[in-house]
């Protein structure tokens, strides 16, 4: 992960991705999640283009993603458990967040590794691709309406 944070070749930092991702388990997972997340946040890679705020927005997705395939349950606790931490402390904006999350939300910014939308649709959607049953079931417990229809459209991207 040092490695991957350091790379600035964009062929080289695919590379290293690649290779994290097909390492990727549910022990290190995240870990994985919070060094990426903390790499966005600093600025390092900051402006490298590829479309995110960030240039990190796709990786995050990615490693999201793959974390849902290996352990759906505990990407969504996980990713729940940071939200409502950011949240306790005040939201995005009171820790210099990206702002796309808003007050007591369930987030509608991009990967900001804290909750947003974007973090847990990529996680369900990898959980719906290797275990949509179990997926859907842990769906159909969710209690609100607005968290539940965004996992559902998670659920649908990784069925498709």
């Amino acid at each position: 992960m040092k490695n991957l944070m350091q790379e600035n070749d964009p062929l080289k930092r695919a590379a290293l991705f690649a290779a994290l991702l097909e390492q990727l388990s549910p022990e290190n997972a995240k870990d994985a999640f919070l060094a990426l997340k903390e790499s966005s946040t600093t600025g390092r890679r900051g402006g490298r283009g590829g479309g995110g705020r960030d240039g990190n927005d796709d990786e995050m997705r990615m490693l999201l993603n793959k974390w849902g395939r290996v352990d759906g349950e505990g990407v969504i606790k996980e990713l729940t458990a940071l939200q409502e931490a950011r949240e306790a402390e005040g939201g995005d904006n009171a820790r210099g967040g990206r702002g796309g999350g808003g007050r007591g939300g369930g987030g509608r910014g991009g990967a900001s590794g804290e909750g947003g939308a974007t973090d847990f649709m990529s996680a369900i959607s990898g959980w719906a691709t290797v275990d949509a049953d179990a997926a859907a079931e842990y769906i159909n417990g969710v209690e609100d309406g607005r968290r539940s229809d965004m996992f559902t459209a998670g659920l649908i991207r990784g069925v498709m």
